[in-house]
């Protein structure tokens, strides 16, 4: 087989090959990251805690520095705003700073330096996710499995 057909074949089969992992995101009390179903269309949505089914309602994708649900939504920071209490939706993906998180140990680091958390500090189910300052609390403390 000459070369050139060769790096053809890789060109094609190898890009449908690659997939993504998908994760989940779970809180210090094993409640997981979750985005209530509200149709195909529905964006905005508030992300809660709920108990950890591994249903796609709770299955996110990590594409370069963002988390990216079934629906293709964004982990998102509402207005993208970095001031505390911030709430955390999952929105249309465009790329925003407030869709942009990393994985520091333990915590998930956004926009302005501020972690992913949980209103109140209450880890508990339905709970509202939120940005806020980082800090040694236990609903700063993330699994992404």
């Amino acid at each position: 087989m000459s070369r050139l057909l060769c790096l053809l074949l890789l060109a094609l089969v190898l890009p449908a090959c690659v997939t993504h992992t998908r994760s989940l995101l779970i809180a210090n009390s094993d409640l997981c990251a979750h985005v209530e179903h509200h149709g195909p269309l529905s964006y905005d949505i508030p992300v809660r805690l709920n108990q950890c089914f591994g249903t796609q309602n709770q299955e996110w994708t990590v594409k370069d520095d963002t988390f990216v649900n079934r629906a293709n939504l964004c982990l998102t920071v509402e207005g993208n705003q970095a001031k505390d209490f911030t709430p955390v939706i999952a929105a249309q993906c465009s790329g925003s700073p407030g869709q942009r998180w990393q994985v520091s140990g333990s915590r998930i680091v956004g926009l302005g330096g501020k972690c992913l958390d949980v209103a109140g500090g209450d880890v508990a189910g339905g709970s509202q996710l939120v940005l806020n300052a980082c800090g040694t609390g236990a609903s700063q403390q993330w699994l992404v499995q």
